[in-house]
């Protein structure tokens, strides 16, 4: 699968901003928002999941987050889920609640 030009310059720019924010706090805990800067990756993993749209590579990578802060919090992945269950927005809103939970 050939990877659109718009979800390589998505993926570059979440990846620059995700360093500036890195750069300023070197010490504090960061889930890696931006995944597969490798092309070749980046191809394999949106083949993977069939992803054609920034707003797809959003939503399964927000996914891919809630699937291992998952397990953090309940001690099970969610195997029950996909990645299409959710829009991008709703699985930043269900990722923060997790993360909270670990906060308190």
């Amino acid at each position: 699968m050939k990877v659109s030009k718009e979800i390589q310059d998505h993926v570059a720019k979440r990846a620059a901003e995700h360093e500036a924010k890195r750069a300023k706090n070197p010490d504090s805990l960061w889930f890696v928002p931006v995944k597969y800067t490798d092309p070749e990756a980046l191809a394999e993993w949106c083949d993977h999941y069939g992803l054609g749209t920034v707003e797809q590579y959003e939503q399964a990578s927000e996914w891919e987050a809630y699937y291992d802060i998952y397990k953090v919090v309940n001690g099970i992945r969610p195997r029950w889920t996909k990645w299409t269950d959710h829009s991008s927005d709703e699985w930043v809103e269900i990722n923060q609640s997790l993360l909270d939970q670990i906060c308190d």
